[in-house]
């Protein structure tokens, strides 16, 4: 849907569908069931997200970014195909945010994402992703941003 209401409860549904486990805390909702599905439910994440490009737009709304994490915590290294689609998203992201930090939830969930596709993606790819979040991430520290710096 193209109604921010209906797409963000889907989102939020999605999100706390796939955090469910059952009473011996297995998932659900299986790693297998989720990983075919995970590329065009990712792009579709990442299209919502982005839909404005706009800083504060982008920021706007913490529960796709959410899902994107939970989506990419779930299927672990499932990612390892999709892992340039998740990357080059997550970078582009960073680069619009970074101007004007403005909502602490979305960036929140937008570095715990881009740390489960570094902890279950970058081990097969190292270089990759140096090279990739080195520039980012080094104008993020050189232009000082408050809100990222450790």
């Amino acid at each position: 849907s193209s109604n921010y209401v209906v797409y963000t409860y889907a989102a939020i549904a999605v999100e706390r569908i796939l955090y469910l486990t059952n009473e011996n805390r297995e998932a659900v909702i299986s790693k297998d069931d989720v990983t075919p599905l995970s590329k065009d439910l990712l792009q579709h994440l990442f299209v919502l997200i982005t839909k404005d490009s706009a800083p504060e737009k982008i920021q706007e709304n913490e529960f796709i970014m959410r899902c994107v994490m939970r989506v990419l915590i779930v299927i672990r290294e499932g990612v390892i195909p999709i892992t340039d689609i998740v990357l080059q998203n997550f970078i582009n992201i960073t680069k619009v945010i970074r101007h004007n930090p403005s909502n602490p939830r979305f960036y929140y969930y937008h570095f715990e994402g881009l740390g489960a596709l570094i902890r279950f993606a970058a081990p097969s790819q190292p270089k990759k992703f140096e090279t990739a979040l080195y520039n980012p991430f080094g104008e993020i520290l050189s232009n000082d941003v408050q809100e990222f710096a450790p």
